[in-house]
């Protein structure tokens, strides 16, 4: 495959406007996948053999009038990515395609979550349990990484089978069926 060279920057952006293309930007490394954040104020581009994601601004008209490598230069020796996405929060995830990992980068380009990132605890026996719990236990996870709330505890397991009754589950699998 030929595209997949380091030295080859024959990537391009167009925008197709009134029945005609037209390249606004040009110069990328394997342009791969782009996409815009939520206000539509930006418009970030993987470059894959490049290792890096490029943002550009895009005015109200529709022109790029800034381009910037967003996020550190290089994401790592061979890292390519390769998929990009938003959370809610505006944080742009992402994944290299050959090695098999992830990278995350704050609005502000700051990366949260690197590849080959190691981590380091230290504590008492108490706080690797918490720790291993964190790890293990899925909505603890979502609480600790996303805020989310999920009630999933013996007791409430419990308490939520208990209050249960036909006519309840036999309305909560319409609505479920409903939205399929």
């Amino acid at each position: 495959m030929h595209a997949l060279r380091t030295d080859l920057a024959d990537g391009f952006i167009a925008r197709y406007d009134h029945g005609v293309f037209r390249v606004v930007a040009d110069g990328f490394r394997f342009t791969n996948e782009i996409r815009f954040d939520a206000r539509e104020q930006f418009l970030y581009v993987v470059e894959t053999t490049g290792g890096c994601i490029t943002r550009l601004r895009i005015d109200t008209r529709g022109n790029v009038t800034h381009r910037e490598v967003f996020g550190p230069r290089s994401l790592g020796k061979g890292a390519w990515p390769d998929g990009i996405a938003f959370d809610a929060y505006g944080n742009l995830w992402g994944t290299l395609v050959y090695s098999d990992k992830l990278f995350v980068l704050t609005p502000d380009g700051d990366t949260v979550l690197a590849p080959d990132d190691e981590l380091l605890f230290a504590g008492q026996g108490s706080e690797r349990r918490e720790l291993e719990s964190t790890m293990v236990v899925d909505a603890t996870g979502a609480y600790v990484l996303f805020d989310q709330q999920i009630p999933s505890s013996w007791i409430w397991r419990k308490l939520s089978r208990k209050n249960r009754t036909p006519s309840t589950l036999d309305h909560r699998s319409d609505a479920t069926s409903s939205h399929v």
